[in-house]
C-alpha cells in the first residue's frame, strides 16, 4: 500500500522574480477526479487565462486535487469552484491564489501579492465565484426587474415604488417581504463583499463575469 500511495505536492521555486504560476485545469472528459498541472510563465509573456475572485471559505475542512500527479490540499470552496470551471474536453488556464501561490512560502507570497494588479489586469476574464445558493435565481430576477423599473421611473419615484412593492408588504409590515427581496438581501451579505481585495480585482478586470 505504501508503494502505491500518492505523494503530496511540493511547490518548486519560481526561477525569476517575474514569473507566476498558472493552473492548467484538465477537462471533465478525462476523468471525474479534479486534476491539473502548474505551469510557470513570465509576467510579460502571459497566455490567455482566467482569474478567479473568491473567498477561501472554511479552512478547517479539506479536499484534495491532483496536481502534477500528486495530492494537494484545498478548501471545499476552492474545490467546488474548480470543479465548476472545468471545460468539458479541453484544459483551461486559471489563476487562483490558493493554488497558484505557495501559501507556505512567505517570500513568494510577498512577491506574488505585488503582482496582483498585473495578474488581474492582464486576465482575459475575471470570474467572481460567490458560492452556491438555492435562491440565487430569485435575486438575479429581481435585479433585472429593478433595472427595468429604474429606466421607467425617475429616481425619486423609483425609490417610492421600491419601498411600496418590495420593502413593505400590503399590511405595512416590513417583516413580510417577498422572497425575491430576501434573496437579494442574502446575496448582498455574501462574505465576498467583505473582502477588501475585491475592489482591486473588480476595478482592474477588463472583462468580469
Amino acid at each position: 500500500f505504501r508503494r502505491n500511495a500518492v505523494p503530496w505536492y511540493t511547490y518548486g521555486p519560481l526561477h525569476t522574480g517575474e514569473e507566476i504560476s498558472l493552473l492548467c485545469l484538465s477537462g471533465k472528459f478525462w476523468g471525474l477526479e479534479l486534476e491539473g498541472q502548474l505551469i510557470r510563465v513570465h509576467i510579460n509573456t502571459l497566455p490567455t487565462y482566467e482569474c478567479i475572485s473568491h473567498r477561501w471559505g472554511d479552512s478547517t475542512e479539506e479536499k484534495t486535487m491532483r496536481l502534477d500527479g500528486r495530492k494537494l490540499k484545498i478548501s471545499p470552496n476552492v474545490y467546488n469552484i474548480l470543479r465548476h470551471r472545468r471545460a468539458f474536453f479541453s484544459s483551461r488556464l486559471i489563476w487562483i491564489d490558493s493554488v497558484c501561490i505557495n501559501q507556505d512560502d512567505p517570500i513568494e507570497k510577498s512577491h506574488q501579492v505585488r503582482k496582483m494588479q498585473t495578474i488581474y489586469a492582464k486576465a482575459a476574464r475575471v470570474t467572481v465565484c460567490l458560492g452556491e445558493s438555492p435562491d440565487a435565481h430569485l435575486a438575479r430576477s429581481l435585479i433585472r426587474t429593478l433595472y427595468a423599473q429604474l429606466i421607467m421611473f425617475n429616481p425619486q419615484d423609483w425609490t417610492n415604488v421600491i419601498a411600496g412593492i418590495y420593502m413593505m408588504s400590503e399590511d405595512g409590515n416590513y417583516m413580510n417581504k417577498p422572497p425575491e427581496w430576501l434573496a437579494l438581501k442574502k446575496l448582498l451579505r455574501n462574505p465576498w463583499f467583505e473582502r477588501c481585495w475585491v475592489v482591486q480585482e473588480v476595478v482592474l478586470a477588463s472583462n468580469i463575469y
